[in-house]
């Protein structure tokens, strides 16, 4: 499946992303731990639907930072996936 999305150019190809990412959430729910889920989303985001880059950041309020918990595609993915910048814009 993985294939046809990166190469087709067909018709159908709207189909198939949607059968893509129907099956991805499919996966997503049964995904027990969230590290787990979250290389299913990096791995849908590259791989998948054929981004080159990605990266998955979850806000922290209590320490008012956007922690990067995930990265795929860069010259360092842990260099990007352990950033961390502020919340607060001042």
């Amino acid at each position: 499946m993985i294939e046809a999305l990166a190469a087709g150019t067909d018709g159908n190809l709207s189909f198939q992303r949607y059968e893509f990412l129907f099956e991805t959430t499919t996966q997503l729910l049964a995904a027990q731990r969230l590290d787990d889920q979250l290389s299913l989303v990096l791995d849908t985001l590259t791989s998948g639907l054929g981004y080159a880059h990605a990266a998955i950041a979850l806000a922290d309020r209590q320490h008012g930072v956007l922690r990067m918990r995930g990265a795929s595609g860069f010259a360092d993915d842990d260099a990007v996936g352990s950033l961390e910048l502020p919340l607060d814009s001042n």
